[in-house]
């Protein structure tokens, strides 16, 4: 069974938030751009967050966070 968006999809956001911050850290990408970054990695969450989906019965998972 594939794991769902609000899964799989929100542990890949958090490892290309950590990816962002280290690559700021180590000063790769300016700190301005890392903001924006982190910004637009925040509003995909939310929607991955009230996204709902259809398991494999049928049903609607719901998530709570």
């Amino acid at each position: 069974m594939a794991r769902s968006l609000n899964t799989k999809g929100r542990e890949e956001l958090a490892v290309l938030r950590r990816r962002v911050v280290r690559q700021q850290s180590l000063e790769r990408i300016h700190p301005a751009d890392a903001r924006k970054l982190i910004e637009k990695i925040d509003e995909l969450d939310a929607l991955i967050i009230k996204t709902y989906e259809i398991d494999e019965n049928n049903q609607q998972e719901s998530f709570n966070v």
